[in-house]
């Protein structure tokens, strides 16, 4: 009787491992640390060139092993929700997708090693599947966004308040504000909230913020 191929029983052992225990588990990391990328992103106003480069520039925090305290809380936007759901699906496809075309093609021990290689990339590459997920929803996003400024300049234009705007590199939160005080009250003034200072959060105060008994809008 021929006895069975040890390596065989090997390879086998270690892709069951691979396809039923670490997969998942790296995966529901992986999910872990798109989410603080992902925050970053948010905080950089989803402006890849700037997110890169505070990657770069903050090389041991862009790994995302650990939280860290921020200026401001992440807001899971529709935006949001869209970029982690695909950076998820990049990052499994890009796990799993190699190892099985060789698995198939080569058999062990190239799709294990495979798996390893992926997973060591995707370690690393994390600001990378952010940004790459980005770049696949544009078109999506720039649908949303154009539909968002329109709907925002045509409530501009059935309104027309005064505009006020606040520029600066410090304490244009405070100004706005005292510069809202001084206008009048809340039932005649509208001022957008203090994280709301990018062209689409100016777009959204103004969409879900703004009524015909406005006569004054403060921006930042």
């Amino acid at each position: 009787m021929q006895a069975p191929d040890s390596f065989y029983q090997f390879g086998s052992v270690a892709r069951a491992v691979t396809a039923y225990g670490l997969t998942p588990a790296f995966l529901l990391w992986q999910v872990v640390r798109l989410h603080r990328a992902l925050h970053i992103f948010q905080l950089e106003g989803y402006r890849r060139r700037r997110f890169l480069d505070w990657c770069r520039s903050s090389r041991s925090r862009a790994l995302f092993l650990k939280a860290r305290p921020a200026k401001k809380p992440m807001v899971m936007t529709g935006r949001a929700w869209r970029l982690l759901i695909t950076s998820v699906l990049l990052s499994a496809m890009f796990l799993l997708g190699p190892a099985a075309v060789l698995h198939v093609t080569s058999g062990s021990p190239s799709d294990l090693a495979t798996w390893f290689v992926m997973a060591v990339m995707l370690f690393f590459g994390v600001p990378y599947v952010v940004v790459a997920a980005d770049m696949i929803l544009s078109p999506i996003q720039q649908s949303i966004n154009g539909r968002y400024l329109s709907a925002a300049r045509a409530k501009l234009q059935r309104v027309r308040p005064a505009v006020v705007g606040i520029t600066g590199s410090f304490g244009k939160t405070s100004t706005k504000f005292a510069v809202a005080a001084l206008a009048g009250g809340p039932e005649t003034v509208l001022a957008t909230p203090a994280s709301y200072n990018t062209p689409l959060g100016v777009a959204r105060a103004i969409n879900e913020g703004l009524g015909p008994q406005h006569r004054v809008l403060v921006v930042e």
